[in-house]
């Protein structure tokens, strides 16, 4: 099991950018103002928003068991170069590990990362289409692997995570923002952090069987 958390969090938290081709995305019609999209992941299909039409695949990995794709706002975006992400990610064969396990795991790493402006606000659990899950808001105020904002302190950045059980597999799904300590902290404030999430949701997950358009039925 010990190996296992090794290869999720190093998948996590890997940072080398990708010269990769990315496969087109299927996506949906516009609703309200943000795009429905449906990703077949493993097992099951995926089904959230993105913000608006502008928001574009950028990045794209995936190894045995592990898949994970981002979307930003400018199409050709390396990785690492954002300041709103979107990150779509699945494990496969992986529902028995419990999705705070797999928050606390990620929390650990963020720690260590940047232990004197670490953030972390427990948001609480959640179902999403019935499967059980767990979100938390996980970042860092000042992050020292990050350039600085204003030449003299380190960017932050943030992220707004859901951790899902699926039938088979495990998600983890995540809106994150970079910038100033002061935006940063921002995201801690519970009324401002569901406005932050607000435009990806609702959040679906669906049978693999059958057409894209049932997510949204």
């Amino acid at each position: 099991m010990k190996n296992i958390f090794a290869i999720i969090f190093l998948t996590l938290l890997c940072s080398c950018a990708s010269n990769q081709t990315l496969e087109p995305t299927n996506a949906l019609p516009p609703k309200n103002k943000g795009v429905g999209i449906v990703i077949p992941l493993y097992s099951q299909k995926i089904f959230l928003n993105l913000p608006n039409a502008n928001w574009k695949p950028t990045f794209k990995d995936q190894s045995e068991g592990t898949y994970r794709i981002e979307f930003g706002e400018k199409a050709n975006a390396q990785q690492n170069d954002w300041q709103k992400l979107i990150s779509i990610q699945g494990f496969k064969n992986m529902a028995q590990i419990p999705p705070q396990k797999l928050l606390d795991g990620l929390t650990t790493q963020f720690k260590k990362s940047c232990p004197n402006d670490f953030k972390y606000k427990d948001m609480g659990p959640v179902s999403i289409s019935s499967y059980s899950g767990t979100t938390a808001i996980i970042g860092c105020s000042q992050n020292p692997k990050m350039p600085t904002d204003n030449g003299s302190n380190h960017k932050g950045e943030l992220g707004y995570y859901f951790a899902i059980q699926g039938e088979k597999d495990l998600y983890l799904i995540h809106k994150a923002y970079r910038g100033q300590s002061t935006e940063i902290n921002k995201l801690l404030n519970e009324e401002f952090a569901e406005q932050f999430i607000a435009d990806i949701l609702p959040i679906k997950i669906c049978m693999k069987a059958g057409h894209e358009a049932e997510c949204i039925e």
